[in-house]
């Protein structure tokens, strides 16, 4: 487990290349802006990521690639207000997902893993105290047809 509440700006690129038995990444409290693409690759039996209250803006493409084991992910009271629709693509046993207290709008066109975004149903989505979130839906990576849900 990475340690937290360390004034953390930036995560290197490569910083998880070998971190193979890594079970959790706990990185809350901290000043991360950004995340870099692929920035977990190679730590691929991750399954909690934890990056509540730090100051993410946004999320690039693929920036959790790699990390198929996830189940959860926080990322609660950053300044999120963009999020690439490939961010998420690789978190295929997501359960999970804690959104809130960020500055987002909608999540539309996110694709995931399979074709008809039933995938998104498995998932806890939080967004509580997100009042500008209007709805989310779902674009499959290999089709062009979507679905949507509202929450």
């Amino acid at each position: 487990m990475l340690d937290r509440r360390n004034n953390i700006s930036e995560l290197p690129k490569g910083l998880f290349r070998k971190q193979h038995q890594l079970r959790e990444i706990d990185l809350p409290r901290n000043e991360i802006k950004k995340l870099n693409r692929r920035i977990f690759l190679g730590a691929s039996r991750v399954e909690v990521v934890n990056l509540e209250r730090n100051r993410l803006e946004r999320l690039e493409e693929n920036v959790f690639a790699g990390l198929v084991n996830v189940t959860q992910l926080y990322l609660a009271r950053n300044q999120l207000m963009l999020i690439d629709r490939t961010a998420f693509r690789d978190l295929t046993n997501l359960e999970i997902l804690d959104l809130k207290d960020n500055r987002l709008r909608d999540l539309i066109h996110l694709q995931y893993t399979d074709d008809n975004c039933t995938s998104w149903n498995r998932v806890s989505l939080r967004f509580l105290n997100a009042p500008g979130l209007l709805k989310v839906s779902c674009s499959s990576s290999s089709s062009s047809s979507s679905s949507s849900a509202h929450y």
